[in-house]
């Protein structure tokens, strides 16, 4: 009676042993059966704010279209004969066609801005010809100037009255010099990097709703520096231009 007593509290003990263990250690199935419980905060209304996203346009593009009085004011040559010549104007101006955009405007109005535009200059040298003291006519020599540009402009939108605003800018001028073969010398083909340096001043037309259309007119005083081809590029010229956004 005795052994089976104990046989009995043996068996009873292991029982709860067992249950005990497996109610602290859970099954597999149990953890692959887990969920992740998601709680919900009410957030009062009055603190919910919804911002549509913004576009932010890029800064306006502007063309403009100039003509300038620009021309050396010594660029000279040697000839066949050893003889230095100094060229002139052939009549037509300097024209200019350029790129303009702003890469930094501040509150108070002063811009930064990028230009990137090209010049055709032509200039020419003249000598009457004289053979056995009668007039042989006249031998010409005409050299086209095809000048590159890239600088940066700046400007004070806020600064002058009635839509005025001073406009200064910076550039480097890579230049090619060609022309053909003439009584002078062989034909002409050299480069060179003169630089320039403009102030003046825009009038902006009132400005419309958008962008596209905006008209400016502007004049300016540009002063050159370099040479090209061995010949001296300085000089200063006065210009005139329109400018157009889009």
């Amino acid at each position: 009676m005795l052994r089976f007593n104990v046989l009995v509290i043996a068996l009873l003990s292991g029982s709860l042993a067992f249950a005990a263990s497996a109610k602290d250690e859970p099954s597999s199935e149990t953890k692959a059966g887990d969920t992740v419980r998601e709680f919900a905060v009410p957030v009062p209304q009055s603190e919910i704010k919804l911002e549509p996203m913004r576009y932010v346009p890029p800064p306006p593009v502007e063309f403009s279209f100039g003509a300038s009085t620009y021309m050396p004011s010594n660029f000279t040559r040697s000839s066949y004969t050893g003889d230095v010549s100094r060229f002139d104007r052939t009549g037509i101006p300097s024209l200019t066609i350029n790129r303009h955009q702003n890469i930094y405007e501040a509150a108070n109005g002063f811009t930064v801005g990028t230009l990137f535009g090209l010049t055709y200059m032509q200039l020419n040298r003249s000598v009457n010809r004289v053979i056995f003291n009668a007039d042989a006519g006249t031998s010409t020599e005409t050299v086209n100037f095809y000048m590159l540009r890239a600088g940066l402009e700046a400007g004070w939108q806020h600064l002058l009255p009635w839509n005025f605003e001073p406009d200064l800018s910076v550039a480097i001028l890579p230049t090619w010099m060609a022309g053909d073969r003439s009584q002078f010398e062989d034909s002409v083909g050299v480069f060179g990097m003169p630089y320039e340096a403009s102030l003046g001043v825009l009038w902006r037309a009132p400005r419309g709703p958008s962008h596209f259309g905006n008209l400016t007119i502007g004049i300016s005083g540009t002063q050159t520096y370099g040479n090209v081809g061995g010949s001296s590029m300085s000089g200063l010229g006065f210009s005139g231009e329109l400018r157009v956004s889009i």
